[in-house]
């Protein structure tokens, strides 16, 4: 069961992709400042930030 991101569909796959090569590099110490928030914004318009996720409507699950 999908407890993340449950609300992405196949259209979100190079989204999603580009967000997650960001995150990697970001857990291994290789982003700057500058990719840093580019990857912020990105998890945002996926809908991963609270505000994001509230305009899209969706509803809540706990973790």
């Amino acid at each position: 069961m999908k407890t993340r991101g449950y609300w992405l569909t196949s259209a979100d796959r190079f989204l999603v992709e580009i967000a997650a090569t960001l995150a990697a590099r970001f857990k291994n110490g290789e982003l700057k400042h500058g990719h840093v928030s580019v990857m912020i914004s990105l998890l945002g318009k996926l809908g991963f930030s609270p505000r994001e996720r509230g305009a899209l409507n969706l509803p809540t699950r706990t973790i």
